[in-house]
């Protein structure tokens, strides 16, 4: 159920081009990080809800470029949330993440959003 609809998510992020996983070591930045968070109620169709949150990481190639790269996936992904009607409930501009390949912690923002399973 949840990994299936992170497939889904994953799908729709790699139609706007941006490169996402479940799995951090096979992050490679630029790209999404997708992690499941709840399972929410049941939708209208008998299925689940599930919410992810999504770690937009960028290279750190300094704070101004950082936040480019960033700003352009963030308006990449509301623009799908809207066009798969994925409801965004959180988001958090100031994260950092760290890869398991080692090196520093990475510029990243995080957007929470709603995915029904069965859609």
């Amino acid at each position: 159920m949840v990994v299936e609809t992170a497939e889904k998510l994953i799908s729709a992020l790699g139609d706007i081009g941006i490169p996402a996983s479940i799995d951090p070591p096979a992050l490679n930045p630029p790209c999404a990080w997708i992690a499941a968070r709840k399972l929410r109620a049941r939708n209208l169709h008998g299925g689940f809800q599930i919410e992810f949150d999504i770690y937009l990481i960028a290279r750190d190639t300094g704070i101004p470029e950082s936040i480019r790269v960033l700003d352009s996936m963030l308006f990449d992904v509301v623009g799908m949330s809207d066009t798969h009607d994925f409801e965004i409930t959180d988001t958090s501009l100031g994260e950092a993440v760290t890869l398991p390949a080692g090196g520093g912690p990475l510029p990243a923002y995080r957007v929470s959003l709603i995915v029904d399973e069965d859609c």
